[in-house]
């Protein structure tokens, strides 16, 4: 007999949500490339809880997976991206939530040549 498991699903209460990244970052501190003063991201994607590992129901630390896709840049100097971000949900209440994320972005389309991105982030959501 052969069982499979489907860890990461969009079936309806796996969804996390719809994520929208927008970030526009100003330089410091002798950056590279030094004649970058800013960059930006605009990125869309999803998030999604496991089946196997509680589906999110949990108040205390809910594991997901996301994805990531979109356009950065640095000056004039514009990238397609797309990457993976894994997180955990530290405390989920019904009007606030507290998250650790963090994720790998491949970039190309960049005349300097492909390069990836490391983004990592803490979270405090609160419904209003």
């Amino acid at each position: 007999m052969t069982r499979t498991w489907n860890l990461f699903s969009s079936a309806p209460g796996l969804t996390r949500g719809t994520v929208f990244d927008f970030e526009l970052d100003r330089s410091c501190c002798g950056s590279q490339p030094e004649e970058s003063k800013y960059a930006f991201a605009f990125l869309v994607g999803g998030d999604y809880y496991s089946a196997l590992l509680g589906a999110g129901r949990r108040r205390w630390f809910n594991p997901f997976i996301g994805w990531r896709t979109g356009v950065t840049g640095v000056e004039r100097h514009v990238d397609f991206a797309a990457g993976v971000s894994v997180g955990l949900e530290i405390l989920k209440t019904k009007g606030t939530a507290i998250d650790l994320r963090s994720g790998a972005i491949g970039l190309v389309g960049n005349p300097k040549g492909p390069h990836a991105a490391v983004l990592s982030s803490f979270n405090l959501s609160a419904a209003f």
